[in-house]
């Protein structure tokens, strides 16, 4: 015993060769396999999306995101064409329409999915709300990929269409805004009606993501009320900031990205004034001056303000400014965006860290309201994959809202579903024997998962005794 080091002398254990050579190839295959799936990964680029959210829902994200390999040769811009467009004429899905009157006036639609056995759905199966972008409808690609995903999945798909939008007449000066929640929040009391017992889910796209934050944050501090809480939402592509975004759209060089992406948005709105002019005129908008808008900004300072009353364009920037929602929002959310999509500006990575509620999950690739993967750009894509599974995860796991200390807490409800569930992830991490994940989605794991044993070539062929 070596008292002056506390330690004690041993002799090393004579290994055979044998036992060399097979403590060497147990490691090489070890290393051997992480090495060829992380080299598969950077050559086809597939990546895990990292994930900025804490507590239980991130856990969730986590675990039910899947790995995001983008469809190569495709930038952002031609990602986002290929989505709205491509996939627009190849999928035609049926919808049977609602058109719907809040008391205040105006007329928007709701158009329910019909797929081949519709009548087969049960009553209480979950009702998934879609929020549209700006100037879509139900026919874009996005909204009918989602809704062939989540009808698979055993979901109830509904589109809301804004007014103006997929057809729909405008009879009044009242059109749309990504702060305006009246239509969707009608919608949504509208549904749970139809379908009692049902859980609602909500989606939004681009503005539509904007305009479903909002309203989440007024359900959750009571500025609006529904017959049942909303059980979980997705939020994909959402800009979070429209000042910077129209701000960089405006400013984009000549025959850019930017450039492009203003003249298509613009030229949507413009149409859409156009084609509405007698009921804008009621409202005292000068169509002739919206007919020489040139910017996003020119537009909603002619039609948005004038029709919501804002003083500024600033102010109604400002109160779509999603983050200033996401901190009061108290429903488990999903928001998925694209760090090379040109439309969002600002991501919300503290908001979402500081409210266990939301997680913000982002990759590289994907650009807007796009997210193909593969090579076969009429498949899945990676929205329809990661917001079906978390929709499934959040139904799986009911949560409760804890009031302790003065702050808001997720805490898990005791059920069977949990019990199963946390069964389903036991099996899934003994297959992938912890491996298979990068090292920023293994950071603050549940205390109720197992723990990982070593990895038993950790110090070398070399090294054992």
């Amino acid at each position: 015993m070596n008292r002056s080091q506390g330690l004690m002398d041993v002799a090393p254990v004579p290994r055979s060769v044998l036992h060399r050579a097979k403590a060497a190839v147990c490691w090489w295959l070890e290393w051997d396999w992480l090495f060829w799936e992380q080299l598969a990964d950077w050559l086809l680029g597939r990546e895990y999306p990292r994930v900025y959210g804490e507590g239980l829902v991130a856990e969730l994200a986590s675990a039910a995101l899947p790995r995001y390999w983008p469809t190569p040769l495709l930038t952002p811009m031609y990602q986002t064409l290929a989505a709205l467009k491509v996939r627009a004429l190849a999928l035609n899905p049926e919808y049977r329409r609602m058109a719907l009157r809040p008391p205040a006036g105006g007329v928007f639609a709701v158009d329910l999915y019909r797929g081949l056995q519709e009548g087969l759905l049960p009553r209480e199966a979950p009702v998934l709300l879609i929020l549209h972008g700006i100037v879509g409808s139900s026919a874009d690609g996005y909204a009918k990929s989602l809704c062939a995903a989540a009808f698979a999945a055993g979901f109830r798909p509904a589109v809301l269409n804004y007014r103006g939008c997929g057809g729909m007449p405008l009879d009044s000066p009242a059109t749309f805004s990504a702060a305006f929640t009246g239509d969707a929040h009608f919608a949504a009391d509208d549904l749970q009606r139809r379908f009692p017992g049902a859980p609602l889910l909500l989606a939004g796209f681009s503005m539509g993501a904007m305009q479903a934050a909002k309203l989440l944050a007024e359900l959750g501090t009571g500025e609006r009320v529904l017959g049942a809480p909303v059980a979980a939402a997705v939020l994909s592509s959402s800009p979070h900031d429209l000042g910077a975004m129209a701000q960089r759209l405006a400013s984009g060089r000549l025959l850019s990205a930017a450039f492009w992406c203003n003249e298509v948005i613009v030229g949507s709105l413009r149409a859409y004034a156009r084609k509405h002019q007698a009921a804008l005129r009621e409202g005292g908008v000068d169509t002739r001056a919206v007919a020489r808008a040139r910017t996003l900004a020119q537009y909603d300072a002619l039609v948005t303000c004038k029709v919501f009353g804002y003083a500024r364009v600033a102010d109604c920037y400002a109160a779509a400014h999603s983050g200033q929602h996401i901190p009061r929002i108290r429903t488990p959310t999903l928001l998925l965006s694209a760090t090379d999509d040109l439309f969002v500006c600002g991501l919300p990575m503290a908001e979402c860290r500081a409210n266990p509620f939301t997680v913000l999950a982002t990759t590289r690739r994907g650009g807007h309201c796009a997210h193909l993967q593969g090579v076969h750009l009429l498949g899945p894509t990676y929205m329809e994959d990661a917001a079906v599974g978390f929709f499934r995860a959040a139904l799986a796991t009911p949560l409760v809202l804890v009031a302790g200390r003065g702050e808001a807490a997720c805490r898990l409800l005791p059920s069977t579903a949990r019990i199963v569930w946390d069964a389903v992830m036991q099996m899934t991490r003994v297959l992938a024997n912890g491996r298979s994940r990068p090292a920023h989605l293994r950071r603050g794991r549940s205390p109720l998962a197992p723990a990982r044993p070593s990895n038993i070539g950790l110090h070398g062929p070399f090294a054992f005794a």
